[in-house]
C-alpha cells in the first residue's frame, strides 16, 4: 500500500464517514437515530440561490422516517413542494446549534420535493400537521359493494394449435410464444425472430418464404348466450376467421384498445361448452402469432391455472381480487359504491383503503370529486363533502393493462420488477401457468372519524 492511502471497508456507514470528513457537507440525511437509511435515493440541485432535494423512499414495503440537515440554514426558507398541483407549504424546522432540521416520514415508494434558499417558501402557507388517524374510531364499510365496469370484461386466449396443411392436420395446443418459434422453425426463418419486420426486411430473411397457415384458438362458455362478445385479434382484417364453423366477415372490422387490434361481434355464435376460433392467413414477415380475446359482457371463471371460462358476472362485489370474483384478465376501472349514514355533528370523518391495488383511486360522494390517491397514506378526508343522513360513496379503482396484454406468464410474476421482450417469450423466465396480478379493493376500505 502506497505511504499515507488507507483502505476503507465498503460498508454503506463506513464510506459514508469516510466521505463526510473528506468533504464537507452542506446537508444530512438520515433516521432519526443518525444512521443512513436503506432503498433511499437523494438528487440534489442547485439552481442560483436554490437547493433542490427530491428524496425517494424505494422500499416497496417499509416505510422510513428522516431528519433532514441543512448545516447553517438555521434562517434558510425551507418548503415543500407538491409537483402534482404546484402548491408549496412553508416548514418551520427545530433550529439548533445554527442549523435547522426538520423530521418527516415517508411511506413505501414514497417521495418528497425539498426546496430551501431565498424565494422557496415565498407566499407558502405553513405546512399543516398531518391527522393522527390512530386515535380515531374506525367504522368498516363492510364486504360488500354495488359496482360497475367501465368498459368490456375479458378472456385472454394465449394457447393456440396450429395447422400448415389447410386443416388436415393440427398441432398440439401450446403457448402462442412456442407456436410463433415453431413456425418460423417451419419455414425457416428463425432468424426473424430477433430483428424488427423492417429489419428482416431489408436482410431478406422471409424472401421466397412462408405460406398459409391456420391459427386454432378455442375457449369454453358456461353460458349460452351472453350478453354481448366480441372477438379481437391483432391485424384481423389480414385473414379469414370462422367461430364454431361459421364464418366471419372482417372487413371493416371495428378496434379494440387500439387501431391495431381489430374486433367483431360473435355474440350470437358463442356457445354452451368448447367453442372453437380459425384464423386463416398467410405467415409472412408481418404475420402477427399472438393471443386472441373476447371482451364483452360476461364473467370469466379460471377453470384451470392455464385459461379461463365464459361465465355470469356476479351482482354485487366483494372485498378482494378481481381474479376470483370472474375478471382476472379485465384491465379497465372498477366503481365501488355504497352508502353511509352520518349523524349531525361536527367531528371530522377520513376514508381509509385497505390494501388496494391499483394505479389510481378516485374518491367521490354525492357526486363530488373528494380527492385522488395515487400513493400511500391511502386516506382522504370527506368531512366537507358529507351532510348530515344518507351519503353515497364511490371509489373508483384504475387498473392496468398488465392481465390483459401482459406480460401474463413470468415465474416470478410481480416480483419481477423489469419488464422487457424477454418478458413475452423466453423460456427460462416463463412458466406456462397463468401468473395474473391483483386488482380491486384487497382488504376494502372504512371510516375514520376524529
Amino acid at each position: 500500500m502506497l505511504p499515507g492511502v488507507s483502505s476503507i471497508p465498503s460498508s454503506a456507514r463506513q464510506l459514508q464517514d469516510a466521505l463526510d470528513k473528506t468533504v464537507p457537507r452542506t446537508f444530512s440525511l438520515r433516521d432519526t437515530e443518525g444512521s443512513p437509511v436503506p432503498k433511499t435515493y437523494v438528487q440534489h440541485r442547485i439552481d442560483g440561490m436554490q437547493e433542490i432535494f427530491f428524496i425517494a423512499n424505494s422500499d416497496r414495503n417499509r416505510s422510513h422516517n428522516y431528519e433532514f440537515i441543512l448545516f447553517g440554514g438555521a434562517d434558510t426558507p425551507i418548503a415543500v413542494w407538491n409537483p402534482v398541483d404546484g402548491s408549496r407549504e412553508r416548514i418551520e424546522p427545530l433550529a439548533a446549534d445554527g442549523d435547522a432540521r426538520y423530521r418527516f416520514t415517508l411511506h413505501p415508494s414514497g417521495s418528497l420535493l425539498l426546496v430551501t434558499g431565498q424565494g422557496a417558501a415565498d407566499g407558502a402557507a405553513s405546512a399543516s400537521r398531518p391527522a393522527d388517524l390512530s386515535q380515531g374510531k374506525v367504522t368498516p364499510l363492510g364486504v360488500n359493494w354495488n359496482f360497475c365496469r367501465s368498459e368490456e370484461n375479458v378472456l385472454v386466449m394465449d394457447r393456440i394449435s396450429a395447422s400448415i396443411d389447410g386443416g388436415k392436420t393440427w398441432w398440439p395446443e401450446d403457448m402462442e410464444w412456442r407456436v410463433r418459434r415453431r413456425l418460423a422453425e417451419h419455414f425457416g426463418t428463425e432468424e426473424s425472430l430477433q430483428w424488427q419486420p423492417w429489419v428482416a426486411i431489408r436482410k431478406g430473411i422471409m424472401n421466397g418464404r412462408g405460406g398459409d397457415i391456420i391459427l386454432r384458438y378455442t375457449f369454453a362458455s358456461a353460458v349460452n348466450r351472453p350478453k354481448s362478445a366480441y372477438l379481437v385479434i391483432e391485424d384481423i382484417q389480414k385473414g379469414r376467421v370462422s367461430v364454431n364453423g361459421t364464418n366471419i366477415e372482417t372487413v371493416g372490422a371495428g378496434w379494440h384498445w387500439d387501431r391495431g387490434f381489430g374486433k367483431v361481434k360473435i355474440t350470437n355464435l358463442v356457445e354452451k361448452g368448447i367453442n372453437t376460433i380459425d384464423f386463416s392467413v398467410n405467415f409472412n414477415f408481418l404475420t402477427l402469432v399472438e393471443p386472441a380475446y373476447i371482451v364483452g359482457d360476461f364473467g370469466v371463471c379460471l377453470q384451470t391455472p392455464y385459461n379461463g371460462v365464459l361465465s355470469s358476472e356476479p351482482e354485487m362485489l366483494k372485498n378482494g381480487s378481481w381474479q376470483e370474483q370472474g375478471y382476472p384478465f379485465y384491465s379497465g376501472r372498477m366503481i365501488y359504491s355504497t352508502e353511509v349514514d352520518i349523524p349531525a355533528d361536527e367531528k371530522k370523518r377520513f376514508l381509509r383503503l385497505l390494501r388496494p391495488s391499483g394505479i389510481l383511486y378516485k374518491i367521490q360522494v354525492n357526486g363530488e370529486t373528494a380527492g385522488n390517491l395515487l400513493w400511500r397514506p391511502w386516506e382522504v378526508e370527506l368531512t366537507s363533502f358529507l351532510k348530515p343522513g344518507r351519503n353515497k360513496l364511490s371509489i373508483e379503482v384504475v387498473s392496468s393493462r398488465q392481465n390483459t396484454l401482459g406480460p401474463l406468464h413470468e415465474r416470478e410474476g410481480d416480483d419481477n420488477i423489469w419488464c422487457g421482450p424477454n418478458s413475452f417469450y423466453e423460456e427460462s423466465v416463463l412458466r406456462d401457468e397463468l401468473s395474473l396480478f391483483d386488482y380491486g379493493l384487497l382488504g376494502g376500505a372504512e371510516l375514520v372519524v376524529l
